[in-house]
């Protein structure tokens, strides 16, 4: 492989696999089909809790009933860990899988809530499945998602001149409204005041999730009546109908702002802290082929930036442990294998196990704002001392393999001379292939 298509495969994949090939022009060829049951799975898990919480309550938080509510919350997260894992370990969509990680932390997730244990993995799916098409509809699928709805507390959001409102005498919150503005679309400094932020928060008021459904829903009665102006233009009425959070949507996603600020953050992500150029490239494309993200993308591969050399971004926990494990062929099951102790199934140490070792917390970001793209944020002792302590698992999971074939094939013309000598001084082959994974080189993109 030459130099250009090592430098590909680290900016927009997860580094080289063996006998694999990566063109990421033909990933936005081949749409990511809609898969109507993972919205089965949402409803079912959220009933499954709700059940399991009522009878938790019933039964006055019995122990018994505690650790069952606990295990469940457990065994939803680390499946979908898993599958997430394996899927990005093994597939040859590599321009996809980082997409979708990018777009979830865009959206992202914070922690806290338990319900987000149970739904998390499956928002991530949900996203997956309208990042090929416009921004629009991505936005109003994470915006209007179960996960997102529960995190940002829209289900206690209750116009207090709508009919729920004047019996409860509940009103309206602006979590998920600020969110969408501040980091969503338009960007802290992209033109809307607090005005902006109440008419949109009035706006969203009547979405839901109402109980034993699992699925976000619009129920009119709950809804602000009147009307609201967004950044200058008036949405809703008297009667209050789902129409109007899409229109407003819909202009979100189609405010030069809105291009400007995910145009940054998508040239960020991928081509560094300086990349004034390329997001004013990215950003142009994006506001005259409204919101088609096919075309971005194929801008970003386009761009001059896409062939600079490495070293402008470093991989995140999340892309720094696919990497490692696609690095090398694996020993048969290593990625499946569960273990057990006193009992107990273990999560597997190279999978949901190691994730959840790593300083990165998949779907579980500090805050609203997702994890950081600052490069020196993932070369932090921190960040490096958890991953050295699990490198040794992962080596192991190889299967033989010489070092410096290791990491001829791991990193190319890539490589530096430092790493190269480096590697040559270790005391035996295990700690030789782990200098491999612990180098610059592996850690950057």
């Amino acid at each position: 492989m030459s130099e250009s298509e090592y430098i590909t495969a680290f900016r927009f994949g997860f580094g080289v696999m063996p006998n694999t090939s990566f063109a990421p022009e033909r990933e936005l060829k081949i749409a990511v089909a809609n898969d109507t049951s993972n919205d089965q799975i949402i409803t079912a898990r959220i009933i499954a809790t709700e059940e399991q919480q009522k009878t938790l309550k019933e039964t006055g938080r019995a122990p018994d009933e505690k650790k069952k509510l606990q295990e469940l919350f457990r065994s939803f997260e680390l499946a979908d860990l898993d599958k997430e894992i394996i899927n990005a370990a093994t597939s040859k969509a590599m321009f996809t899988n980082r997409l979708a990680a990018f777009w979830a932390n865009h959206f992202s997730l914070g922690k806290g809530k338990q319900i987000l244990r149970v739904l998390s993995g499956l928002y991530e799916t949900s996203l997956r499945q309208k990042i090929f098409g416009r921004f629009s509809d991505l936005l109003i699928a994470a915006e209007l998602h179960p996960a997102m709805v529960s995190y940002l507390n829209l289900n206690e959001s209750i116009g207090p001149n709508s009919k729920a409102g004047q019996r409860s005498g509940k009103g309206f919150n602006e979590n998920l409204g600020r969110e969408i503005l501040e980091l969503h679309t338009l960007g802290v400094d992209g033109g809307y005041v607090q005005a902006d932020v109440i008419a949109l928060s009035k706006i969203l008021t009547g979405w839901h999730i109402p109980k034993d459904q699992g699925q976000v829903q619009f129920t009119p009665n709950r809804a602000e009546p009147g009307s609201k102006t967004l950044l200058g233009k008036t949405y809703g009425s008297e009667k209050p109908k789902p129409e109007d959070a899409y229109a407003a949507f819909e202009a979100l996603a189609a405010h030069p702002s809105t291009a400007k600020f995910i145009s940054a953050k998508l040239a960020r992500h991928f081509f560094g802290p300086q990349s004034e150029s390329a997001a004013k490239s990215i950003a142009a494309v994006f506001q005259s082929s409204g919101g088609n993200l096919i075309e971005v993308y194929q801008t970003m591969l386009n761009l001059k930036e896409a062939k600079a050399p490495l070293g402008a971004q470093n991989r995140t926990d999340f892309e720094f442990l696919i990497s490692a494990l696609r690095a090398a062929p694996l020993r048969e099951h290593a990625l499946d294998e569960k273990q057990k102790q006193d009992g107990t199934e273990k999560p597997n140490p190279v999978t949901s196990g190691a994730m959840r070792n790593l300083t990165q917390q998949l779907w579980k970001a500090p805050s609203p704002k997702g994890w950081p793209d600052d490069p020196a944020f993932w070369i932090s002792p921190t960040i490096m001392t958890a991953r050295l302590k699990l490198i040794p698992a992962i080596v192991r999971q190889y299967q033989d393999i010489e070092p410096i074939a290791f990491a001829e094939a791991a990193l190319g013309p890539v490589m530096t001379p430092n790493t190269r000598s480096t590697i040559k001084l270790a005391s035996n082959r295990l700690q030789s292939i782990g200098l491999v994974l612990a180098s610059p080189d592996f850690n950057r993109r």
